[in-house]
């Protein structure tokens, strides 16, 4: 995708004195993405290509003006156009710009997982936000069903999605749907800033808590070995805890969310075939207890 991007225009839609292209972070396919320097500082301006529905343009954009008007700060702040809109056309292009955060990408460290668990918990307490989040969580269990269709224990598994609980009956609030380090920076304050809210919106947070811990935390290391790593686990869920307390009855359905998401992500199974990812849950399953305890 090539943007017809014009310095002058974008000047006079969004408010700027002076601008110019610092970078090129990313140039073709769906998305163009510069970092801008102007006279008030460093943006990201990101162009859309024609083929993407306006909705989910308008669902993203709509989910950082919401979190850039809470009173902490856990996403980066979307700059407005004159008019107050919060993005434009250029071309065939939907562009839309956010100020650019200055840190580091977070690492998979317990210090940093604390951190991480903090940005979490602040932001499901966000529960004001009506768009809901792109997951659809019967959807999900329903295509769970078929991907057991050639297993050996097709019954024992059809069991667990079965123990699923209804998370669309369940608390809901603002939620990620990725939370992980690589989608975070610890800007100059040493605060987390999360990024990347493609799949953003208001849902279950006990799937959203439960998102990293079998999907980072459950893993094959070098030598071949599923090994869980509840020292970084731990620092996550204490960080959580520091800013909400997570009471001993959702804690099972911080672990079901965990399952969500692995059964989410799975392939279908292939007789004879190489599964890791049944082979992780499995090890969650077995394990149930040690991961419960982390949280």
């Amino acid at each position: 995708m090539v943007l017809d991007f014009n310095p002058e225009l974008t000047c006079e839609v969004w408010g700027f004195n002076k601008l110019e292209v610092n970078k090129i972070i990313k140039a073709g396919g769906l998305k163009t993405i510069y970092l801008l320097e102007t006279d008030a500082g460093l943006f990201i301006l990101t162009g859309l290509g024609p083929s993407l529905a306006i909705t989910d343009v308008l669902n993203y954009v709509l989910a950082l003006d919401y979190l850039s008007e809470q009173p902490v700060c856990v996403a980066p702040r979307i700059r407005k156009c004159v008019d107050g809109s919060l993005f434009t056309r250029m071309g065939n292009n939907l562009v839309y710009i956010v100020e650019y955060i200055q840190g580091r990408t977070l690492k998979q460290n317990p210090e940093d997982e604390y951190r991480l668990g903090q940005a979490a918990a602040r932001l499901h307490s966000f529960d004001g936000f009506k768009i809901e989040s792109r997951l659809r969580v019967k959807d999900t269990i329903g295509r769970a069903y078929e991907k057991f269709n050639a297993c050996p224990c097709q019954d024992k598994y059809y069991a667990i999605i079965k123990a699923i609980p209804d998370f669309d009956r369940l608390k809901q609030g603002f939620i990620h749907t990725d939370i992980a380090p690589h989608n975070a920076i610890m800007n100059k304050d040493g605060e987390p800033i999360l990024i990347d809210f493609d799949g953003a919106g208001r849902g279950s947070i006990y799937i959203d808590a439960g998102f990293p811990l079998i999907t980072q935390f459950v893993r094959f290391h070098a030598d071949g070995v599923i090994k869980f790593n509840s020292e970084n686990a731990k620092a996550f869920y204490s960080g959580y805890q520091s800013v909400t307390k997570i009471r001993f009855w959702e804690k099972p359905l911080i672990f079901y969310g965990a399952l969500f998401w692995q059964l989410m992500h799975m392939p279908s199974y292939i007789p004879g075939g190489k599964n890791e990812m049944f082979e992780i849950l499995n090890f969650a399953l077995e394990n149930k207890k040690d991961l419960i305890s982390v949280i």
